[in-house]
């Protein structure tokens, strides 16, 4: 059964099964935990040991890949086995500290992916009273919800994606809410029905589902880590909140370890707010918080410095691909290709369908003028999200400066253009080429570009001086990494 029907063609497409060729080969076995704990501490911090281990931990392999879920799933000894392991790793989470927070990670599985997307719908259609079914079921949704709603601020996401959002929030609701009504123990259910709460503005639910959480299982580190998000500065938290969850995360510390870390959690988002390097350095040396870690290397001038840091980030979390993304674009930009391509290749083996990792691996390969290869990786960036106006920009970029098909890039940057009447970069990108071929149409892209631009933007300026002598200057390259730290469109 598939659980899309009747949500329109952009929504198959968001949901499109990735082919075998979509994916890079996957390399030879890797422990993870062990790769995790052999790394260094970077100089200066005073990670306490425990806390390393037990965040090293999260990183083990789950006790079922997705390969043997989707085995198992499809006869009925398998989906026995399956209904007993996870039942097992539920009781594990309570009564052996060694498997704390591993019945998260092997849900994780579901994440991402069209294969576990499969799994789990195959797996609620022949085991509909099955707990675990259904909470793999609504993670999946949740995946799907975040992905079409990207990072961007509310106001600035696109209609359409709001409303794609709360259709597979409503549907993750169901399916979680559904598992928790078999058996209530389920943390990892009540912590996607936290996520559907904020997502969706149900503080309501958020806090329901939160209570019901802490209630189940206070002493894990991935409910924490949820009450955590809800209190975020950007989500309207304050002192307050955060030393209400300093307190509860320290009166569990000696059953969990890794708790110590958001006892900091005060200091951390003082940090945040603060934005001083200083603050937030002697933030990140109290405890290894993998999210600080990224923030501290944004803003970090020294690339090197900030590289380190990123790399400490993926030694922690290796399977979340944001950090990948971001240590990518470091590399590519010292020119580190071969580096900023594996961690590409990476994010792609975890999750073939990632439309963020085809378009960064399309900027890669136009950073090196493989103008074909990059025209492919945005156009399967595209067919993962088709609303992504970055994919679409980058298309059209690698035909402009490649030069190789003048009928292919005017028609891609005047639909563009047309498709994203006010985004400058769409008609600075029109309005240059037009300009480069010397058409008559250059005066008017370059009065509606002038009509949108704000010139006291730094990047809008660079825009304006490549088209001061028309068809002259070289194109100024406008990536999304350029404009992640201002607030992408």
């Amino acid at each position: 059964m598939d659980r899309f029907h009747g949500m329109g063609m952009v929504l198959a497409l968001l949901c499109a099964s990735a082919s075998a060729a979509d994916a890079p080969a996957k390399g030879g076995k890797v422990d993870l935990e062990k790769r995790c704990l052999a790394g260094r501490n970077p100089a200066g911090t005073h990670w306490n040991r425990k806390q390393v281990a037990a965040r090293c931990a999260l990183d083990r392999a789950p006790l079922h890949s997705m390969e043997d879920m989707a085995r198992l799933v499809q006869s009925e000894q398998g989906r026995a086995t399956l209904e007993k392991d996870f039942a097992a790793l539920l009781k594990a989470d309570h009564d052996d500290p060694r498997q704390r927070d591993q019945l998260f990670a092997q849900f994780d599985a579901f994440n991402a992916g069209s294969q576990a997307r499969e799994v789990a719908f195959q797996w609620t259609d022949k085991a509909p009273d099955s707990p675990y079914a259904h909470t793999a079921a609504g993670l999946q949704f949740i995946n799907a919800a975040w992905r079409v709603r990207t990072t961007a601020a509310w106001g600035d996401v696109d209609p359409r994606r709001q409303g794609m959002m709360e259709i597979f929030a409503e549907k993750a609701r169901d399916e979680l809410e559904r598992a928790l009504s078999i058996n209530p123990e389920i943390s990892p259910a009540c912590k996607g029905l936290i996520q559907v709460g904020q997502m969706t503005g149900d503080d309501a639910l958020t806090r329901k589902e939160l209570a019901r959480c802490i209630a189940i299982d206070p002493a894990s580190y991935r409910v924490m880590l949820a009450w955590a998000g809800t209190v975020l500065p950007q989500w309207g938290g304050g002192p307050e909140e955060w030393e209400a969850l300093a307190q509860a995360a320290a009166a569990h510390e000696k059953d969990n370890p890794l708790l110590g870390v958001l006892r900091n959690m005060p200091a951390f988002n003082r940090a945040r707010t603060s934005g001083d390097i200083a603050v937030l350095r002697s933030a990140v040396e109290l405890a290894p918080d993998v999210d600080l870690m990224q923030l501290y290397a944004d803003r970090l001038d020294d690339p090197k410095a900030a590289l380190a840091w990123l790399s400490q980030a993926i030694r922690f979390a290796p399977r979340e691909p944001r950090y990948r993304y971001d240590r990518a674009i470091a590399l590519g930009n010292a020119g580190d290709f071969a580096g900023a391509m594996a961690d590409i290749d990476f994010a792609l083996a975890q999750d073939a369908s990632d439309p963020q990792a085809w378009y960064q691996r399309g900027d890669l390969q136009q950073m090196q003028s493989k103008w074909k290869d990059a025209r492919e990786s945005y156009r399967t960036s595209l067919r993962f999200d088709p609303l992504s106006p970055w994919a679409s920009l980058g298309e059209c970029q690698a035909y402009a400066r490649a030069e190789d098909d003048a009928a292919a890039t005017a028609k891609c940057t005047e639909q563009l253009a047309l498709g994203y009447p006010t985004w400058v970069e769409a008609l600075y990108l029109r309005a240059w080429w037009l300009a480069r071929k010397d058409d008559p149409a250059a005066v008017d892209a370059r009065e509606r570009f002038m009509q949108v631009a704000d010139l006291q933007d730094p990047v809008h300026r660079r825009y304006f001086d490549s088209l001061a002598e028309q068809g002259k200057q070289p194109l100024v390259v406008p990536t999304l990494c350029e404009r992640c730290k201002r607030g992408a469109h």
